[in-house]
């Protein structure tokens, strides 16, 4: 029992100590379906050791056309050793919807997004590095007035085109940072799914989401994301 117990700590330490230089955004799923509707919503929520503020907002322009802005917050420490890393993302898209039926949608966007991070060691050593993503997110979900649910299974290229790595060869943490910018293009595959309740202008949101890297599996990229929120809505069809 003593060696288990051991092991387990050891895991837990050494994890505690980690850094991730990838996590999702939360999917933006706005389920619109008619002209000059309004859709925003503001969560927070993360994965691993890491903490993340989203901030979703969407617009439509026709009866099918839309456009949709997302910004991420995301923060993460260790007070035992002095580690921490931090970063911002913001992504810009439009796209295409409509509606199915009574109360289901049909919904597909892409865009692109761009972010920034800086990492700092127990070592004392840091590492800033940048990413340029492009995204395809495709949905199908269920909208009533006092509740939503909806599937998204997205696809992203992520890019890092700026990878400063200052640890020393010796440190711990140099390898995963070196592995970044030796294979600095990863294809994802980022399902998530969003359910919502409440009411017409306001519902409670919690969505869970996955991000699998196809492409180079092994980096260091944050594989698990939940959060909670609320979701604002303006349309017309809640006038009646």
């Amino acid at each position: 029992m003593k060696k288990v117990l051991t092991y387990l700590l050891t895991l837990f330490v050494l994890g505690s100590c980690s850094h991730s230089y990838y996590i999702p955004t939360t999917a933006n799923v706005p389920l619109l379906k008619e002209k000059n509707e309004l859709r925003a919503t503001l969560s927070g929520g993360g994965g691993g050791d890491i903490s993340t503020v989203d901030f979703q907002g969407a617009y439509s322009v026709t009866n099918h056309f839309a456009v949709m802005t997302n910004f991420m917050s995301a923060r993460g420490s260790d007070d035992d050793t002095n580690s921490s890393g931090s970063g911002n993302c913001f992504e810009l898209g439009a796209g295409y919807f409509t509606p199915l039926e009574k109360n289901g949608v049909f919904e597909i966007y892409g865009g692109f997004g761009f972010s920034n991070q800086q990492h700092t060691y127990n070592s004392g050593g840091r590492a800033d590095l940048a990413f340029r993503k492009i995204f395809v997110q495709p949905s199908i979900g269920l909208s009533l007035n006092s509740f939503d649910l909806a599937f998204t299974p997205g696809f992203s290229s992520v890019s890092f085109h700026k990878v400063d790595n200052q640890l020393l060869s010796t440190d711990v943490n140099f390898e995963e940072v070196d592995q970044i910018a030796k294979n600095n293009v990863s294809l994802l595959f980022e399902p998530a799914l969003t359910i919502r309740a409440g009411w017409k202008h306001v519902k409670f949101q919690t969505q869970f989401g996955l991000a699998r890297n196809l492409s180079h599996p092994n980096l260091e990229f944050e594989e698990f994301k939940v959060n909670v929120g609320l979701t604002f809505s303006l349309a017309e069809r809640y006038r009646d």
